[in-house]
């Protein structure tokens, strides 16, 4: 879930809390060595030890009130930097799919409703 990235090395803890210092609807959670980040590009998890640059600039952004959309371009942009090849491919292939099955479920209830069987809807 927050391993498809690791940024440093170490016990990551088997524990974190919400940084409740950003202010709103994200998923960065942290604890006393790491940040626990999911959601980011792709959906994918990454983490962030507190000891390395990245996770510095992290603490200094969230200690200065940073905006969560600068946070979260910033940390999309640790992600495309560090992703393995292999695992981004999974990530713009699983993506696509979801992406076409959303689709094909909004048609389907689109030509639904224009055919008026929309069963056990209420109108």
């Amino acid at each position: 879930m927050w391993n498809d990235v690791v940024i440093g090395k170490g016990d990551k803890g088997c524990s974190a809390v919400k940084v409740f210092a950003i202010s709103g609807d994200h998923s960065i959670s942290h604890n006393s060595v790491s940040f626990w980040v999911t959601n980011c590009i792709l959906k994918t998890g990454l983490t962030i030890f507190k000891d390395t640059p990245e996770g510095q600039e992290l603490q200094f952004m969230i200690e200065n009130g940073v905006p969560l959309n600068e946070i979260q371009d910033w940390l999309d942009g640790i992600v495309l930097k560090n992703i393995e090849l292999e695992n981004f491919k999974q990530k713009i292939l699983q993506s696509n799919k979801e992406s076409f099955e959303k689709g094909k479920q909004f048609k389907m209830a689109e030509i639904r409703t224009t055919l008026g069987l929309n069963f056990g809807e209420q109108r």
